[in-house]
């Protein structure tokens, strides 16, 4: 018939919904503050869901998906440390 099954329901730890991450797709740092995000390619959902999600709403449950992504994009950009930030020569 065409339909494709809809998308799985979240899973609800202590009151709050979490979305299986399928892949990592792309990574960026944005805004004043520099935060590192990732486009991600949610289980269960087809690309008309991706989404750039903060590094820090990943981390723990997603940490596979982004050591996958980061073997397949070694130069892709990444969290830095304060002190390696603070001494790049074009910093002021």
């Amino acid at each position: 018939n065409g339909l494709e099954p809809p998308p799985p329901e979240p899973e609800v730890v202590e009151g709050e919904e979490f979305y299986e991450v399928e892949m990592i797709l792309d990574s960026r740092v944005r805004g004043r503050w520099k935060k590192l995000q990732f486009l991600v390619l949610w289980k269960g959902y087809d690309e008309s869901h991706d989404s750039w999600e903060n590094e820090e709403n990943l981390v723990g449950s997603s940490d596979d998906a982004i050591a996958d992504f980061y073997k397949s994009h070694p130069n892709a950009p990444r969290k830095i440390s304060a002190t390696i930030f603070h001494s790049l020569p074009w910093h002021l």
